[in-house]
């Protein structure tokens, strides 16, 4: 059965449907239409083992007023015999209640990988990253946690996970979300997460 009765959305679905039987796609957000012109200002600073970027957008008179700002800072720190370290806190702020498509998106392999992609969205939020991996013979093995504070959902949204890496920044990851309906998700990463 379709999700919808209409034949719009029946077709929809049909098309959608090859891409994985098994599945039901959700329908695509409805957002309003509008003319958006924006500055946007990237700034990026590294010292030793710590990096800092930060990204700021201002609207100018237009359909939308968008006024967004996110930070994020990084350490990472390498160890011959410790192994190697890297935390990450991101933060994104606005002080409008933002409308789609501007909202902040968490959750998936980028963010907090053991939920599903974009799974959360909000106006502000504030994210922890830490990926701890040592080498013990051939592979790497890795430990990884992640938490974020989301502005309009209930608690602190968490999810723990151990992988390995063969080599170079390719890492096989298991996670699971620290809630009661939390399930295993494995996935393959080609590159350094952050």
């Amino acid at each position: 059965s379709t999700p919808s009765n209409s034949s719009a959305a029946s077709d929809v679905y049909k098309r959608q449907r090859g891409f994985n039987t098994r599945r039901l796609f959700r329908e695509n957000p409805p957002i309003e239409e509008g003319t958006l012109r924006a500055l946007t200002l990237n700034l990026f600073a590294r010292h030793g083992p710590l990096s800092m970027r930060m990204q700021h957008e201002l609207s100018t008179d237009d359909d939308y007023t968008l006024k967004r700002f996110w930070n994020e800072l990084i350490f990472e720190q390498s160890s011959r015999n410790l192994g190697n370290l890297a935390c990450r806190m991101l933060g994104g702020f606005s002080p409008d209640t933002l409308k789609r498509p501007f909202l902040f998106t968490l959750g998936g392999i980028g963010s907090l990988p053991g939920y599903e992609l974009n799974e959360f969205e909000s106006s502000r939020f504030l994210l922890f990253n830490l990926d701890y991996s040592i080498k013990i013979g051939w592979p790497s093995f890795l430990f990884f946690i992640d938490g974020a504070e989301i502005d309009g959902v209930k608690g602190i949204k968490a999810d723990v996970g151990l992988g390995v890496i063969p080599f170079g920044d390719i890492s096989v990851r298991a996670v699971r979300k620290l809630e009661k309906d939390g399930d295993i998700k494995v996935y393959v990463r080609f590159a350094k997460r952050f």
